[in-house]
């Protein structure tokens, strides 16, 4: 073989490694540009989304993939709340795609104050009815 030619064949080997690498360089330059857009495009729709509440936010992006049994508030839901609002977070078993449904802090919160309402307000009607039976026997039995 004639040493010219194996020297043009190996420089030209170089030169096309060269080349698509400097290719593949240019593709990744331009592709990371449009990457950096989608993800502030998505910053900031996670932001007027959820505002402060990056934990609540970050939980239901990745639970949308389907990662594990997605726990939603039942009642936000009821009240039209759509499944990335009510989401409570995620449980066992993890294999399992399917949602469950439970009830978040807010809504647990207003469940016990009017519990406790309601529970205060049978008291009273049985302190009265205990106060009308005692005036009634008074009446009765003289």
């Amino acid at each position: 073989m004639n040493e010219n030619a194996l020297y043009y064949t190996l420089s030209t080997i170089a030169k096309t490694l060269a080349a698509a690498f400097g290719v593949l360089t240019a593709i990744v330059l331009v592709r990371l540009s449009t990457i950096q857009s989608v993800i502030g495009a998505a910053k900031t729709a996670v932001h007027e989304t959820w505002g402060g509440n990056f934990n609540k936010a970050w939980t239901a992006l990745r639970l949308l993939k389907g990662g594990a049994m997605r726990v939603l508030c039942a009642w936000c839901l009821k009240a039209g709340k759509g499944d990335a609002e009510a989401l409570i977070g995620e449980r066992e078993p993890v294999a399992d795609k399917r949602t469950s449904h439970g009830i978040c802090e807010h809504h647990r919160r207003e469940l016990e104050e009017r519990v406790t309402r309601l529970r205060e307000e049978m008291r009273r009607q049985a302190e009265r009815h205990d106060a009308d039976v005692e005036d009634l026997r008074k009446n009765v039995d003289p």
